[in-house]
């Protein structure tokens, strides 16, 4: 991500529509066409996997709607804008598909979970081009913080305004397990989930405790509940492109939150 507006990006919880010292996210509401269908193999590769929902858990989902900017999910822009769009699979499934041409924007969807609540977030997403020009050796260097696939899970901090980020990515540099610290601030921490390796062009499905991240990567429970979710498909800061398909969001949760 640019490091020209790094403001933006250190008070991400401005993601929720929050104007912000340095400047204000303007909320875009395009409306987009759906594209030709793209095929879908009939079962993704399984990724990171949590235990199935019981009949105690809640199901919520995140579908997309027929455009990806609405009430639901909204856009918001932090160096030029990636191009995303909602597709159709062959069998009629609503598809996201992100473009990042030098640029960096993402989708935005509130859900405001009871503190407490042990969520586990779920996803399958694909990556068919990766930023390139990447050389740090050390995840989370500035200029080469971008990823064709990003998954934020995102909770409010101790200050206003001031969240406490998961970052869950798919990279084509770092192993899987990989973790770091963003550029922009302490409150954002990054973990590799997905590496290009064998799985690159192909559906994976990921399953995360977010709580439980947040503990390890944190080192203590999260202030609140799980209070955003957002995608993010960039390659402004390595000037270059990144391409990225998502689908089938929900989050699953006890009905009552854990002790």
């Amino acid at each position: 991500m640019s490091t020209r507006r790094p403001v933006l990006k250190s008070f991400f919880w401005s993601f929720l529509g929050v104007a912000v010292v340095g400047g204000a996210f303007l909320l875009y509401v395009d409306m987009m066409h759906t594209s030709t269908p793209i095929p879908v193999p009939e079962r993704p590769v399984e990724g990171s996997i949590q235990p199935p929902p019981t009949a105690d858990d809640v199901v919520l989902p995140l579908d997309f709607e027929s455009t990806p900017f609405g009430d639901v999910w909204q856009e918001r822009i932090f160096e030029g804008k990636t191009f995303y769009e909602i597709l159709e699979d062959e069998n009629g499934e609503r598809v996201l598909h992100g473009l990042s041409q030098a640029a960096s924007s993402g989708l935005l969807r509130k859900v405001d979970l009871p503190d407490g609540t042990r969520a586990t977030l779920n996803w399958e997403w694909k990556v068919t081009q990766f930023p390139v020009n990447k050389e740090s050796e050390v995840l989370g260097r500035k200029k080469d913080d971008d990823f064709a696939a990003r998954v934020y899970a995102i909770f409010e901090g101790r200050l206003p305004f001031v969240p406490e980020v998961l970052q869950y990515v798919w990279d084509d540099r770092f192993s899987e397990g990989t973790k770091g610290q963003s550029p922009y601030g302490k409150g954002v921490k990054i973990i590799v989930v997905q590496n290009s390796g064998q799985h690159a062009g192909e559906w994976v499905k990921e399953s995360r405790d977010v709580l439980k991240d947040f503990e390890m990567l944190f080192g203590r429970k999260p202030r609140h509940g799980l209070g955003a979710v957002a995608i993010v498909v960039d390659a402004d800061n390595t000037h270059s492109e990144a391409e990225a398909y998502f689908r089938n969001f929900t989050i699953t949760f006890p009905r009552q939150p854990a002790e």
